[in-house]
This record gives C-alpha cells, sequence and structure tokens, in this order.
C-alpha cells in the first residue's frame, strides 16, 4: 500500500477514533500483520530494484564485447583485404619486371633478408692460458712483467705455441702493394726482423701502378670542393695491415717509442703507425658467405674453440639472421692469436672471407682499385 501511496480507510472504523486519523500506514503501529507485509514488501521492491541494475549493466556488458567482436572482425577483414592487395601489387610488379627482363629491378623486390654485422664475447672455460684467460691478470703481465719474462700458470702444451708479445706489433695504413720484404727492410732501422705477415692484400683488384699522367687526372677528376673536404674530415686509412716480430725486444721498444705510435713511419706517402700487440684483443670475420645464420656460425664456432673458449651472442641480436661480418672479442691478445690461428684452417666456403686484426674500412674497394689518389 505504501509503495503506491494509497491510505487504508476501513468503513468499520469510526471517524472521530485514533485509527481513522491514520494517514500513515507506519503510524498503524498496532496492526502488526500490516507493518510485517510492509516490510517484505520492501525488501522484494529492493530485490527487484537490484536484479533490474544487474540485468542492465550484464546487458551493457555483453553489447560493449559484442560491438568489440564486431570491430576486430572488420580490422582482421581490412587487413586481409590490404595483405592479398599488397600481394597481387608485388606479383604483378615482378611478373612485369621479368616480361621486362628487367632482372635488377625484380631482384630488389625479391630480395632476401638483410644482413648484419655481428659480435661475440668470449668467456674462458678453464685456466689453461694461465694469466692471459682474464683481462685484468693479462694487463698485470704486460705492464709488470715476472722477473725474468717467465710466466707462470700456462697449460705446458700450450707454452710453446704462445705469440711474443713484447716483440710484436701492428703496423696499420700500408700501400695496396706492400710487400713483406719492403716492410722488412724499413723496420730493420728498429731492429731485426723474425717474422712479417700481411693482411688484407688484393692483388685480384689491383689495375697497376699509375702513370703520372693517369695520377694527375685522377687528382684532378678527385679534388674536393670546401664542403666536400670539410665531409672527409679525419683520418683516411687503408684496409693493409701486418704483424710485425722482432728477434728481440730491443727492436720492439724502437718501433713503438711515441712518434711511431702517434704520428708513424710514413711509407709512401702513408703514415703508418706501430701498435702494440697488448693492445690487439679483437678478430674480424668478413664477408661471410651466404646461408649462416648467426647460430650456425655461433655453433661451428664454439665446435672449433671447445674446450678452451665458449662465444656467446650480445644480448638482441637475432639468431635467424644472416651475417656478413662478425667481431670477435677476446680477454687477452695471447687467446685472440690462438683464435686467429685456429680460424686461419676454416674453410668458410667463400674465397672472399677473410681474417683480419683490424676492421675493413668502408671505402676499402677505392683503395684496392687505385681509385684513391694515394693508394
Amino acid at each position: 500500500v505504501n509503495f503506491f501511496y494509497i491510505d487504508v480507510v476501513d468503513e468499520n472504523i469510526p471517524e472521530n477514533s485514533a485509527m481513522a486519523n491514520c494517514n500513515d500506514i507506519g503510524s498503524c503501529s498496532d496492526d502488526l500483520r500490516i507493518l510485517k507485509l510492509c516490510k517484505e514488501w520492501n525488501l522484494n521492491r529492493e530485490a527487484l530494484v537490484n536484479a533490474s541494475i544487474a540485468a542492465y549493466n550484464a546487458y551493457y556488458n555483453l553489447q560493449q564485447a559484442w560491438a568489440k567482436d564486431i570491430r576486430v572482425e572488420k580490422a582482421l577483414k581490412a587487413q586481409e583485404v590490404k595483405d592479398e592487395t599488397e600481394l597481387e601489387s608485388i606479383i604483378n610488379q615482378v611478373k612485369q619486371n621479368w616480361e621486362q627482363k628487367d632482372e635488377q629491378a625484380a631482384k630488389a623486390i625479391l630480395k632476401g633478408p638483410k644482413r648484419i654485422n655481428l659480435t661475440f664475447q668470449c668467456t674462458m672455460l678453464n685456466d689453461r692460458f694461465g694469466p692471459f684467460s682474464k683481462v685484468d691478470s693479462a694487463n698485470q703481465s704486460y705492464f709488470n712483467p715476472p722477473p725474468g719474462n717467465i710466466i707462470h700458470g700456462v697449460c705446458p702444451t700450450l707454452l710453446p705455441f704462445l705469440p711474443e708479445t713484447s716483440k710484436t706489433i701492428l703496423v696499420d695504413n700500408l700501400p695496396i702493394d706492400i710487400t713483406e720484404e719492403e716492410i722488412r727492410l724499413l723496420y730493420s732501422r728498429c731492429g731485426q726482423v723474425q717474422s712479417v705477415e700481411i693482411y688484407n692484400l688484393r692483388p685480384d683488384l689491383d689495375p697497376g701502378e699509375l702513370t703520372p699522367e693517369q695520377l694527375k687526372q685522377k687528382r684532378k677528376k678527385t679534388r674536393l670542393s670546401g664542403a666536400q673536404a670539410a665531409k672527409r674530415r679525419g683520418r683516411q686509412i687503408t684496409p693493409i695491415h701486418a704483424m710485425v716480430q722482432f728477434k728481440d725486444e730491443d727492436g720492439y721498444k724502437a718501433a713503438t717509442i711515441d712518434m711511431l705510435r702517434i704520428f708513424g713511419m710514413v711509407i709512401r706517402r702513408h703514415p703508418s703507425h706501430s701498435i702494440p700487440a697488448y693492445g690487439l684483443n679483437t678478430l674480424y670475420i668478413e664477408n661471410l658467405p651466404l646461408g649462416f645464420t648467426s647460430l650456425d656460425l655461433l655453433e661451428k664456432l664454439n665446435v672449433l674453440f671447445h674446450p678452451n673458449m665458449f662465444l656467446f651472442l650480445d644480448i638482441g641480436s637475432k639468431i635467424n639472421s644472416q651475417p656478413m661480418n662478425c667481431t670477435l672479442k677476446f680477454p687477452s691478445f695471447e687467446v685472440a692469436d690462438h683464435a686467429q690461428k685456429l680460424l686461419s684452417k676454416v674453410d668458410f666456403e667463400s674465397k672472399d672471407c677473410t681474417i683480419n686484426w683490424m676492421k675493413t674500412p668502408k671505402d676499402a674497394i677505392r683503395y684496392w682499385r687505385r681509385e684513391n689518389i694515394d693508394p
């Protein structure tokens, strides 16, 4: 009754009685039955309201989910149509290029995955290299050598094959047609040379020595303006370098004086710097053939270096990518030299694949072909 705001009027109640003046059902406190029914009705009404609100919320959420599914379905259909259109466009373009015998354009569309440069870090699996197994102990051996230069802790089977670091230097920026005899003659001024090994020579690309007239025309053709010269600021070096070992430490000390380390020895207009071997702990494998994935190369190198060394890729490297070049970082020159000797015996299935102590410059081909003024 209270729900409809209707007063109860009983004909049997006198008009002047207290019950007749009750306008509010709640004021009829003496009628327990009415109070009980009113209370039950209020509870049922609240339950009905809550059920209605819950039903509306469920309906709203269902409607939103349905609308979202419709949007996702439309987006997927639109993407499928777009992918089919792009694929059809690529196929038509390839067909058109092949019909026009334009192989270069067709290869550009269907080119393979981009080749990358990898970096491998080396960790030692044992202490067979003694102090040269770690960077800190190796540096201490270089700068604070033990009495008599006797290195302790190196495996006896490896000791005869370790390089004589205190007698070895690397010479960079050499002419592209340098010879071992020429290097021996030049560095014999410092001391008696025991061995010379030249890296990154490409005589197959060398067209031969230029005549004075050709050299004059090349200088005129490659003369740079002020803006171009500013862009080429910095040291331009050739890709040729060599490892030179002296018979005694006196020759090494003479070849690594500050003047030759900083300014270098001028060899046919090339300032060639002397780099002490103890600073060389990195190898560069360049021009790897197609077909090698990062994971294949990693497995091949770890099998080669087992059981002394283990290589791992830098974080974020893609294991299924195809590498073009890779950098190998070792704890010391002794370990890097041992790895270089092992790598030199590996067939990488490509005659262009090289293993160097220095990274090949981007403009190396210009030096090998004598396109630069001073090759």
